[in-house]
């Protein structure tokens, strides 16, 4: 099984083109994709007047902020994907984390505002899904315990539905060729050790320091996992990149 993480500008080329479409239909394994939707989300916050603002590489979330995240990532990414699978064959089906509480969140950060960190995934809704050869699309929006909605950073939403689900792989597919070491070059293999050393250096900043983060929940929940950082904007891209190894 392999869980992919679609987000930021390979998210946009994957909607702009049908090739990638196609080279993850081509996929034999089990699949799950995994959504963000932050470039747009700013965008439509800042045409509202709303301020952007991040925290360690998240998104601090109003209940104003939280509304735009909802209405993109819920009503306007998400269906665009699903429309994707199936104009090149794969059956597939959108939902969210609030769907069924299938994503159950506590408070990530009181300095983040709206912003869950997942405690529990509904897996069962998954497992039905593939069963049936239909790819679960998610958009990691989840539910506080008091039935509020929260934004989760979907890189880390990702992680930990590949170790709930005991994934083989967890792909993050960026716009970048890999993880880059201090001289700019693709690292193309990691242990667990080498990368959480690596992300308390300056080496890795912004988004990609969340993207380390998530990958060694992952490996630490789940060590018999791999993950891979491939650029998502080149299909021939996708046999090579980084991996990263827990056991």
């Amino acid at each position: 099984m392999i869980v992919i993480k679609l987000g930021g500008a390979s998210l946009k080329a994957t909607l702009r083109s049908p090739e990638l479409f196609k080279m993850l239909a081509d996929f034999q394994d089990d699949m799950v994709i995994v959504h963000g939707g932050g470039p747009e989300s700013n965008l439509l916050s800042e045409k509202l007047g709303l301020e952007v603002e991040f925290v360690d590489g998240q998104r601090v979330t109003s209940p104003e902020i939280m509304e735009v995240v909802e209405m993109l990532l819920c009503g306007k990414i998400n269906p665009a994907l699903v429309r994707g699978f199936l104009k090149v064959g794969r059956k597939a089906f959108g939902l969210s984390g609030i769907d069924g509480g299938f994503l159950q969140c506590v408070e990530e950060n009181p300095k983040l505002g709206q912003v869950g960190k997942v405690e529990s995934v509904r897996t069962e809704y998954l497992h039905d899904l593939l069963k049936n050869g239909v790819i679960p699309v998610v958009s990691p929006v989840g539910l506080f315990a008091d039935g509020r909605p929260c934004n989760v950073n979907a890189d880390l939403a990702a992680a930990k539905i590949a170790s709930t689900l005991k994934a083989d792989r967890l792909l993050f597919l960026t716009d970048k060729d890999g993880i880059l070491d201090a001289q700019g070059s693709v690292i193309r293999e990691l242990s667990k050790a080498q990368l959480k050393e690596l992300s308390q250096t300056e080496t890795i900043t912004g988004g990609m320091r969340v993207k380390a983060r998530a990958m060694l929940e992952m490996l630490e929940s789940h060590p018999s996992g791999r993950v891979e950082v491939m650029n998502g904007l080149d299909p021939s891209k996708l046999s090579s990149g980084t991996q990263v190894k827990g056991a």
